[in-house]
């Protein structure tokens, strides 16, 4: 089996912009959380903060930001697995290729 180096290049490039693209997704979310739920507290006519910040964690907005974030950690973690896959692979069928020239050297 012939291994074209460019071919892997782009594919493992390919792979591991998508991870790092389904990160900054992940991570974007994350970090909106806080200034979500400060949003969404000043939105409650509540006196107390705990009162308030009862009212923004049980805000339907919050709740989807919830699955939001889920989703992105679980196309983050599937990327990833992805990534890793790909080299692995790579690093078989280089394993593989040096065992069949091994063999080759030693059948002459």
């Amino acid at each position: 089996m012939q291994l074209d180096p460019k071919e892997i290049f782009e594919k493992l490039t390919t792979l591991g912009n998508r991870w790092a693209d389904a990160r900054y997704e992940a991570e974007l979310l994350e970090d909106y959380t806080k200034p979500l739920l400060a949003k969404l507290g000043t939105q409650s006519n509540e006196k107390s903060q705990n009162a308030r910040e009862a009212y923004a964690y049980s805000h339907d907005e919050y709740e989807a930001h919830r699955f939001e974030k889920a989703n992105a950690r679980r196309l983050e973690a599937k990327a990833r697995v992805e990534y890793a896959a790909a080299q692995s692979w790579v690093e078989v069928m280089r394993t593989v290729a040096a065992t069949e020239r091994a063999a080759n050297r030693s059948a002459t």
